[in-house]
């Protein structure tokens, strides 16, 4: 009895940082360049640009965008605990 009791409070202590943990969004826009451009967060995809990213850990991201005819543009992006990171981009076409 006692040792279930034990893993239940391991359990709980373990998961409470989860359990209260705040998020950070990010929204991307920018202009016809990047109107439907694959948006990438370290190395997983998000979708297409102009869009909304929520319910994401702060930390620091890799941010990709790539799009056909233009050049892949990446950066390092810093989300913050409760807040949303504007980031408006132009990408350059390709020569």
């Amino acid at each position: 009895m006692m040792k279930k009791i034990f893993f239940y409070l391991l359990i709980v202590f373990l998961c409470f940082p989860l359990l209260s943990q705040e998020f950070s969004e990010i929204n991307i826009q920018g202009d016809y360049s990047t109107e439907d451009a694959k948006i990438y967060l370290n190395g997983i995809f998000h979708g297409y640009a102009p869009k909304r990213i929520s319910d994401l850990l702060p930390g620091i991201y890799n941010l990709r965008l790539e799009k056909d005819d233009y050049e892949i543009h990446t950066e390092f992006i810093e989300l913050i605990e409760n807040e949303v990171l504007n980031i408006s981009k132009t990408l350059k076409e390709k020569n």
